[in-house]
């Protein structure tokens, strides 16, 4: 071992967490755990898959590829291949891009675009089969180290303006990548070391422009790098999440103390506790469109009818999504809960359609935008972090009625899980613009029976066009 290494504590939590990604094993899966990140791995698919019909992505991989000749990893859902440093960028901001990636709350982190790419490229470098278990592993694994430090972070992370999975994201994607490549706990520490000054992402992206769709991809691609540096003896900081001076905790503003992260690993599963998203905005705003349609459906109002609507935030949300809404594309109003809500409103559902170009700088939507008001709510804030995507609603109508519904738990939350059929449903409809009917449910059957596949390039043939 290392000199320094062996200096190094064996308590210190950078240690800890490559200690748990290398030696993680099958058989410390539960069954619970791995039915439920089977649906995450589906789940990012399918955002991957439609991802890569958007605008940032093309530009993205077009521009990617002028520079790669290689041909070793599937681009997802196009016909194009690249090495695997370009498929983990392009396929992970495709995961990212359209913002229906799962997430964890507490972290503010979508752990499956980092992981599931930088994995699935990292096997295409092992000179033999990579099995479904061992896929399911090595993400299990890096969705824990992620989850963990962002964990730790909280939301002061994202209120002092950093994109959390653009930062913690480099964690889970090394840590997937380097379990699928085997490294041991001390070139482990190395690649955590390494990625940990890669993180990146200003939070100011979500206001407009594509970037923000980026910094998931570059944390996917960052992560991989640092783990073939690290194979082949590249050195990193060995104490990167918990060094007093310039560690990444204290320097990105984390409140937390580094010695949480590490706390009950391998005993408690922070997987568990990560959601799927209903709709493809930002999840703080789930609650409000939950809401709204709760009041919809029992009062049965149109757009019509409404006079206002007013909704009742944590401060964090206010920040984060409650500003006046201005068209400046996609992001911006996938970001903005006044416009999410006016959408829900006029058009009855809130998927990708209503996000679409056209749509954003509707007029019967800015006019219904209007009518609507973003407050913060004491009582909400008073609850906690882990409520801050409780919102009530309150509509008053034309007639003078005052109609009120407050939602604590969206649709999607670990409190309101989506069920497996209901995961499976998301992913056909995402999958479907991408893919034929066959290839769709080829890949729905091969991640429902993911621990018995014996070559995970079955699967990502799967993720190209034929």
């Amino acid at each position: 071992m290392n000199a320094a290494i062996e200096r190094q504590s064996r308590d210190a939590p950078t240690r800890r967490l490559a200690e748990f990604a290398a030696r993680l094993a099958w058989q410390d899966l539960s069954p619970q755990v791995i039915s439920k990140l089977k649906l995450h791995i589906l789940d990012t698919i399918g955002c991957g898959l439609f991802g890569a019909t958007c605008s940032w992505t093309a530009i993205l991989r077009d521009v990617s590829r002028r520079f790669d000749s290689d041909d070793r990893c599937v681009l997802w859902g196009t016909s194009s291949r690249a090495s695997g440093l370009t498929a983990a960028l392009v396929n992970g901001t495709a995961a990212h891009g359209y913002e229906l990636d799962d997430i964890h709350v507490r972290g503010v982190i979508h752990p499956g675009p980092p992981s599931v790419p930088a994995a699935l490229a990292a096997a295409r470098y092992l000179r033999r089969p990579v099995s479904g278990r061992e896929l399911l592993v090595a993400i299990a694994a890096g969705y824990e180290v992620g989850v963990r430090v962002a964990a730790c972070m909280g939301v002061p992370h994202l209120l002092k303006g950093w994109h959390p999975t653009g930062t913690s994201g480099v964690f889970a994607a090394a840590a997937a990548a380097g379990r699928i490549l085997d490294l041991d706990a001390d070139t482990m520490v190395h690649a955590l070391g390494t990625a940990g000054p890669h993180a990146s992402g200003l939070i100011a992206a979500q206001y407009g422009g594509m970037v923000k769709r980026l910094y998931v991809g570059h944390a996917a691609q960052s992560g991989l790098l640092s783990v073939f540096l690290a194979q082949d003896g590249f050195k990193g900081i060995e104490d990167v999440l918990e060094a007093r001076y310039g560690g990444y905790v204290r320097t990105f503003d984390g409140r937390g103390d580094p010695v949480e992260i590490v706390k009950d690993l391998g005993e408690q599963y922070e997987l568990l506790n990560t959601g799927f998203k209903r709709y493809p905005t930002a999840g703080a705003i789930h609650g409000g469109v939950d809401a709204l349609e709760q009041i919809q459906n029992e009062h049965h109002l149109s757009v019509d009818d409404v006079e206002s609507i007013t909704a009742y935030v944590s401060h964090s949300t206010h920040e984060h999504c409650g500003w006046p809404y201005s068209p400046n594309g996609a992001t911006g109003a996938q970001m903005n809960l006044s416009f999410a809500l006016a959408s829900r409103l006029l058009r009855g559902e809130l998927f990708v359609a209503e996000f679409q170009d056209q749509q954003l700088t509707s007029p019967e939507v800015l006019n219904v935008v209007k009518k609507v008001r973003i407050q913060v709510a004491d009582d909400i804030d008073k609850m906690g972090e882990g409520s801050r995507y409780s919102t009530r609603v309150v509509v008053r109508t034309r007639g003078g009625r005052e109609c009120t519904a407050t939602v604590h738990n969206p649709k999607g939350t670990v409190a309101n899980p989506f069920t497996p059929d209901e995961v499976e449903a998301k992913f056909r409809r995402l999958a479907a613009v991408v893919l034929p009917s066959a290839q769709v449910e080829a890949v729905v059957k091969l991640v429902r029976s993911l621990e018995h596949v014996e070559d995970v390039i079955m699967l990502e043939r799967e993720l190209a066009i034929h």
